[in-house]
C-alpha cells in the first residue's frame, strides 16, 4: 500500500491565492459550505492577517501544491453574513414563521456589526438568543433599543437566573429564558413576583 505524503502547515498571507481558488470550487458545488460567495485572494489575505495567535488557517500540501485548508477562527470581520443564506431560505418557505438568531460571541460585545442587526431587520428575525455568560446588560439594552426580543440560554445557577429575571430596561424584560432546571426558574420567578 502506498501512502501519499501530505504536509500540513499554518497558512500565511502568501497562500491566499491558492486558498481562494479552493474556495471558488467549494462554493460553486454548494455542498460542503453555507458560504455563497468565495473570498478573493485579497480578502483571504486580509482574513489570514486578521487572525489572532489562537486562530489560524492550516493548509494541506501535496507535491508542493495546496490541495485543501482548514480554518479555525473565533470571528472575522472579513466574513460576510450567513444570515441571508440560512434565514433567507426559511423566509422564502414561510414568511410568517418566528425566527430567532442564536449568536455565539467570542466575548461580550455590544458592537452592532457583530450582531448583524440590519440583516436581522431585513429578514424579519424577531430576536436574539445569547448564552447567559455573554448576556450583559449593555447587550440587552442594545437589543431592546433596536426593537428585538432578547432570549437567554444555558441558565443553571440561582444567581444567574435571578439576575435575568430582574433585568429591566425602560419597562422591558428578558423575553425568554432556557434552563436545564425549569422548576428552579419557575420557583425563583414566583418568589420575585410575590415580593
Amino acid at each position: 500500500m502506498e501512502f501519499l505524503e501530505v504536509k500540513i502547515r499554518k497558512a500565511t498571507p502568501d497562500d491566499a491565492g491558492s486558498i481562494s481558488h479552493i474556495w471558488e470550487v467549494v462554493c460553486a458545488e454548494r455542498i460542503y459550505t453555507a458560504v455563497s460567495t468565495p473570498f478573493t485572494a485579497k480578502q483571504e489575505s486580509e482574513y489570514i492577517s486578521s487572525l489572532s495567535e489562537r486562530e489560524g488557517i492550516f493548509v494541506a500540501e501535496f507535491n508542493n501544491k495546496i490541495v485543501g485548508f482548514l480554518s479555525l477562527d473565533l470571528w472575522s470581520k472579513v466574513i460576510d453574513s450567513l444570515l441571508p443564506d440560512i434565514f433567507g431560505k426559511i423566509r422564502e418557505f414561510d414568511k410568517n414563521v418566528t425566527l430567532i438568531n442564536t449568536i455565539f460571541l467570542k466575548y461580550a460585545t455590544n458592537e452592532k456589526e457583530h450582531l448583524e442587526l440590519e440583516s436581522m431587520r431585513d429578514l424579519n428575525i424577531q430576536g436574539i438568543n445569547v448564552k447567559y455568560n455573554f448576556a450583559t446588560f449593555e447587550l440587552f439594552k442594545l437589543v431592546k433599543e433596536n426593537g428585538f426580543k432578547f432570549y437567554v440560554w444555558g441558565l443553571l445557577f440561582n444567581r444567574s437566573i435571578q439576575k435575568f429575571l430582574k433585568m429591566n430596561y425602560k419597562g422591558q424584560s428578558v423575553d425568554a429564558m432556557m434552563s436545564n432546571f425549569p422548576d428552579r426558574l419557575v420557583r425563583l420567578r414566583n418568589e420575585i413576583q410575590n415580593n
